[in-house]
């Protein structure tokens, strides 16, 4: 079998699959699913570089939902993880996010080659003394795709981010207090971004919606994952059932 017709068995897959489990969900929540999908962007994207503590992260990524912003990236280099347990919570709270797609990476370096690949200009918030970073309202937010660093709560981003990324913004502080905390920073971000025209709603292809359709309902529909077993819908592809019992990035025994 050639990659196109792989590809064209994977679409027959999915759509498959979500007809059968559309049938388990009530017309009102698949209608709201079909919408909120239909509004989702990959025009701006996040990345979240060694954050401290997972509720920050967690009300980062619920931000992020609420813009509409599709896809969120987590370095964890375990070189800034003194204590474990940190970096273990961490983790949980990028597994507790049912809506965005989230990828983690183990270092700067593997997530900007991989944002760069993709295509995008990678910007980060930047409060370091000495530096010049550019006021976030002067940004071109809506001229390319564009990747948004924010860095750890108490240290920033780090050196290795700061030499990789495009360029670096701030958000200009008007009071005694120095910078707003990890969540506030970005849900103001993410205002300055939309009112720029920089959230491209609606920019998904049609197949990344349809895949995110059919995880979505596999959250919603309960022992989703059992019934499309029961009716012989999940093949032995990795992009559907994965060898780790991941169906397409949900972990079946979780």
């Amino acid at each position: 079998m050639d990659h196109e017709e792989e590809d064209d068995r994977h679409i027959r897959d999915v759509a498959a699959a979500t007809e059968c489990l559309s049938r388990f969900c009530t017309a009102a929540r698949l209608e709201r699913l079909r919408d909120i999908v239909n509004k989702r962007t990959k025009s701006v994207q996040f990345v979240f570089e060694n954050v401290a503590n997972p509720n920050n992260l967690w009300a980062c990524l619920r931000s992020l939902d609420a813009f509409g912003v599709q896809y969120a990236h987590v370095i964890l280099d375990t070189a800034h993880y003194r204590k474990p347990h940190r970096l273990a919570q961490a983790k949980s709270a990028m597994g507790s996010q049912k809506w965005l797609t989230v990828r983690e990476h183990p270092s700067a370096s593997a997530c900007v080659a991989a944002l760069k690949r993709e295509g995008y200009y990678v910007l980060a918030s930047d409060l370091k003394p000495g530096t010049s970073p550019k006021p976030v309202q002067e940004v071109k937010w809506a001229a390319q795709k564009v990747a948004i660093v924010m860095g750890n709560e108490e240290r920033g981003i780090t050196e290795e981010m700061r030499s990789l990324c495009d360029g670096t913004f701030q958000i200009p502080m008007m009071g005694f207090a120095e910078s707003f905390n990890l969540s506030g920073s970005t849900a103001v971000t993410l205002a300055f971004v939309s009112s720029m025209g920089g959230l491209k709603h609606g920019d998904l292809p049609t197949a990344e919606k349809n895949l995110l359709l059919l995880r979505w309902l596999l959250r919603s529909v309960p022992q989703g994952p059992a019934i499309l077993r029961r009716e012989g819908l999940l093949i032995e592809d990795e992009r559907i059932l994965p060898t780790s019992k991941v169906v397409l990035g949900y972990n079946l025994g979780g």
